[in-house]
């Protein structure tokens, strides 16, 4: 039992250590997601190591069809591709929910999985320009484009 303490506490304390490494960011934008409208979104995520992020995001559309609203959440998780000083690129794959509301009440939510590319430019260590391009397949399949603007918490791990 005290080798179970002592291996758990390990592991918690190495944790800890690569999360206090790791960058917290927060991102917006415009996007266009092919068969339903344009959509504005937020993405708030953490850097855990050099490669490898999580992300989760909002996005509303605005206005796809009279007396009905749309709104997604995606939690996505990437890998990052240093490619120069200022651009990385890294794919992207995760979970996804569209959710569907008609003013009379109803509505609808649909579960997908998404799978795509996205860059960044580097303006500096605390600002970038993401953009990305992923194909969410679910019972409604769509294509959704993304640019925005990200500030990052934080050094760089």
């Amino acid at each position: 039992m005290r080798l179970f303490k002592f291996v758990l506490s390990l592991l918690v304390l190495v944790s800890l250590s690569t999360l206090a490494r790791g960058q917290a960011f927060i991102s917006a934008g415009p996007g266009h997601t092919a068969g339903l409208s344009e959509a504005i979104w937020a993405r708030g995520g953490y850097q855990f190591t050099e490669n490898w992020r999580a992300a989760g995001t909002f996005a509303f559309f605005l206005d796809p069809f009279d007396n009905t609203s749309f709104f997604e959440l995606s939690f996505d998780a990437h890998y990052i591709f240093p490619v120069s000083e200022n651009f990385q690129a890294y794919p992207l794959a995760g979970i996804n929910l569209l959710f569907q509301t008609v003013d009379e009440g109803d509505g609808d939510t649909d579960f997908g999985v998404n799978a795509g590319l996205g860059s960044e430019f580097l303006i500096n260590d605390q600002m970038s320009i993401p953009a990305e391009v992923r194909f969410v397949m679910g019972e409604v399949d769509r294509i959704w484009i993304g640019l925005g603007f990200q500030y990052l918490f934080g050094p760089r791990p």
